[in-house]
């Protein structure tokens, strides 16, 4: 789930752009009158510290306890109509049509249930890499096929 929470975190064009012009500041304002040089390795020790710090938070809010219905194994079936999820508490039914999108990333796969929502699926769950294949090639192309199917409709 860190894995996930980071490289989602990272890959956020709003997250990018408030921490870049927040390093931006910063750097602006203790070195204004440093070499350029200076501001150039300030700016990137700041830009780490601050993903080091992010992904501390991150790490103590997901490992806090507060989140043991998330963190539950669940069960997950690619059918005809729908993205079934079993778990301990419950299941659901996600039709193709409202699903965002399926994308591969190392170390799962998240099928996104809307832009801010996945279901992470970690590569351990697969038997091997071709059935991570296989499961990815057939949830993109059960999307697209309702999208498609939504346009003709």
């Amino acid at each position: 789930m860190l894995l996930f929470s980071s490289v989602h975190q990272f890959l956020s064009i709003k997250l990018q752009v408030i921490t870049l012009l927040s390093v931006a500041a910063i750097v602006w304002f203790y070195a204004s009158d440093q070499s350029l040089m200076t501001a150039v390795t300030l700016f990137v020790e700041i830009f780490i510290g601050f993903w080091i710090f992010q992904l501390l938070v991150t790490a103590i809010y997901l490992h806090s306890g507060r989140s043991q219905a998330l963190l539950t194994r669940r069960a997950l079936e690619l059918r005809e109509d729908a993205l079934r999820v079993e778990s301990r508490f419950g299941h659901a039914h996600y039709y193709w049509s409202g699903i965002d999108r399926a994308v591969s990333r190392p170390g799962y796969v998240a099928i996104y249930l809307n832009p801010y929502l996945a279901e992470i699926i970690p590569d351990r769950a697969f038997a091997t890499p071709t059935a991570r294949a296989e499961f990815l090639a057939l949830a993109v192309a059960r999307i697209e096929a309702a999208r498609t199917w939504g346009r003709t409709a």
